[in-house]
């Protein structure tokens, strides 16, 4: 699959366009191996306000800024419990917010390093994942600049 992805550059000048990007499969999409989900920050592009640009050092991620959070919807997670980990500049200061796709239950709300459970009971063999939505904000002034978000399941 693949979704649009507002990319902004300030430098030399101001300059915004709309890339469509693979979410999974790719080289640049979600990264999946073991107990570990990698996103990209700038996969995190659902809210249309939501702009992936380059921080000081070059790094490409999603702003996330007072009053415009940063979503990504749709994303498939295998039953288990998992620890959500926001990298970036001002991740400290990100608020998490993870809820089913689908019917829109909140899992997880909180800080950087919230935690989560989905699927089915650990006893029983249904192993099919669950579509949820992950939405970062931030209260700060300055906002964050978020390089990637981890899922590990412990």
């Amino acid at each position: 699959t693949f979704r649009a992805v507002t990319l902004e550059c300030v430098a030399p000048r101001p300059v915004t366009s709309i890339i469509w990007m693979r979410t999974e499969g790719g080289p640049i999409g979600v990264e999946r191996s073991g107990d570990r989900i990698r996103i990209p920050g700038y996969l995190f592009s659902d809210n249309t306000r939501s702009r992936a640009r380059l921080d000081d050092q070059g790094r490409l991620g999603v702003a996330v800024l007072p009053q415009t959070s940063a979503e990504i919807a749709g994303l498939s997670v295998p039953p288990g419990t998992w620890t959500v980990r926001v990298e970036g500049t001002g991740a400290d200061g990100v608020a998490l917010y993870v809820e089913n796709a689908r019917t829109g239950d909140i899992f997880a709300s909180g800080p950087n390093g919230a935690t989560f459970a989905v699927g089915a009971p650990a006893d029983t063999t249904d192993s099919r994942p669950t579509k949820v939505s992950i939405r970062l904000r931030t209260p700060e002034g300055d906002g964050a600049h978020v390089h990637e978000v981890l899922l590990i399941r412990s």
